[in-house]
């Protein structure tokens, strides 16, 4: 694969983080890579997909790699602890992502949070919400689509480790945007809405054949 520290394009010496990313794709193979601004830095999340599935049984090589895997991943955990500016999150679902996400200094002065709209899909900015939440030092936890065959709608549930205060706010900010280009600057024709509920966002579809999704795989 590339060199980490040639993707990440940062003036900090990645060599160390890279030992550790290497053994991953000699077990998962080659990963895929998100650039995500946040302000004036990036955020990178690394996706690999998963050769076994981890909701059934396997057998005892699937096992090693998986012990393998962990042991790779506490290895990433503590030398990001030696790069100033950064810190690491891991989720294994539909493949392995391991997410790189730059510390913030101060909350942004504003956010734009829905990307426009291609046709029926309204396209939400993952970034954006994720340097939110972390502008006010919470995390997201998890995101999840889910589709609705019958009334061909999407809807996303996102998962923080944020307060009330703050998924609060988020949901004020939010939708204050929807009214935005819905109502005033027409710029997209289906509206959406979205509520919290505890360290919970919910973004749905107002109306039928509508789909929510993020501008990119994480």
């Amino acid at each position: 694969m590339n060199k980490f520290s040639e993707i990440l394009n940062e003036t900090n010496n990645f060599d160390e983080i890279e030992e550790h990313i290497v053994p991953i794709s000699n077990i998962l193979g080659k990963p895929n890579v998100a650039t995500m601004k946040f302000g004036e830095k990036e955020g990178y999340i690394f996706k690999w997909n998963l050769p076994f599935d981890i909701e059934q049984y396997n057998g005892g090589k699937e096992i090693s790699d998986v012990l393998s895997l962990f042991e790779h991943i506490q290895s990433i955990s503590s030398a990001i602890k030696t790069i100033q500016g950064y810190e690491i999150d891991f989720k294994i679902d539909s493949g392995l992502f391991v997410r790189f996400i730059p510390n913030s200094e101060d909350i942004s002065d504003g956010y734009k949070f829905i990307v426009g709209q291609n046709w029926r899909n309204l396209i939400i900015d993952y970034a954006q919400v994720a340097k939110f939440f972390k502008d006010r030092r919470f995390s997201i936890r998890n995101t999840k689509i889910n589709n609705n065959e019958l009334n061909e709608t999407s809807d996303i549930k996102i998962t923080t480790d944020a307060d009330n205060i703050a998924t609060s706010e988020f949901e004020s900010l939010f939708n204050a945007e929807v009214d935005l280009l819905y109502n005033q600057e027409e710029s997209i024709n289906r509206s959406l809405n979205c509520e919290s509920n505890g360290g919970n966002i919910y973004i749905y579809p107002e109306e039928e054949k509508t789909y929510i999704i993020f501008n990119q795989d994480i």
